[in-house]
């Protein structure tokens, strides 16, 4: 209702589990979006992590038609928007995607409210020990052009622990570092996707006008034709030869 049209709402949860599959973060979020424009609506509820954020840029899909140029995408670690930057087209699973890249340099960030230990409030923990959170990425995204759908998508992610009481006197500690990529089921799936929805995107955005248009010009000439024609003077009357009979004396 605050957004004052119909919009698109996205609950999603980022959760990074270790090898003995406990649980090392998670953060939740809300995208409200336009769904024809992909671009961000701000309203109630909006927010990562429960804080309010306003994004701008790039949320999770690519406009339809992306254009070979950088865009900006909203980071939801640094809670801030930077130019994702487009690298050139390749090949993917049969498809000519545009190939988008950007990074994320070291940027001190929020302590994600569900901590992994019981009893440690993530919003005091810096102030009572001084120990902050800093990450860095790199993204790595496969677009297909006509849907704007990622049909492959790639981080290589690192976090520390720096500074303060927490570390036992160690200047930092690495908490996470991993190469976060899409799994292969949902890779094969979303391509075959993005294969049958291409056609249907071409068909409104492509084929039709175009269709369309070449029909219009056609009709448009048919119709000059005929009119030229029906102005086209009227062949001449015969000529009438006079015949005189012979008179009979």
């Amino acid at each position: 209702k605050s957004a004052g049209k119909d919009v698109v709402v996205w609950d999603t949860l980022s959760y990074v589990q270790g090898p003995d599959g406990k649980m090392v973060s998670q953060i939740p979020e809300r995208y409200i979006f336009d769904a024809h424009s992909q671009a961000p609506v701000h309203a109630t509820g909006e927010m990562v992590d429960g804080d309010p954020v306003q994004r701008k840029g790039i949320e999770f899909k690519w406009p339809f038609l992306t254009e070979k140029r950088d865009y900006e995408y909203f980071d939801f670690q640094a809670r801030t928007s930077a130019p994702i930057h487009y690298k050139g087209t390749q090949k993917f699973h049969g498809l000519d995607v545009y190939y988008f890249e950007q990074t994320i340099p070291w940027t001190k960030v929020p302590y994600p409210k569900k901590m992994p230990l019981p009893g440690i409030d993530s919003s005091t923990l810096e102030k009572t020990t001084g120990t902050s959170l800093w990450y860095t990425t790199t993204r790595k995204f496969w677009i297909d052009p006509v849907t704007g759908a990622p049909v492959n998508g790639e981080e290589v992610n690192q976090e520390e622990m720096r500074g303060g009481t927490l570390l036992g006197g160690r200047d930092k500690v690495t908490v996470f570092a991993g190469d976060v990529k899409m799994r292969d089921d949902y890779v094969n799936y979303t391509v075959d996707l993005v294969k049958k929805n291409r056609v249907l995107v071409l068909l409104l955005t492509s084929y039709l006008p175009w269709g369309f248009l070449g029909l219009a010009v056609v009709l448009l000439a048919l119709s000059l034709w005929l009119e030229a024609r029906s102005r086209r003077p009227s062949d001449p009357p015969p000529a009438v030869t006079e015949r005189l009979d012979p008179v009979v004396a």
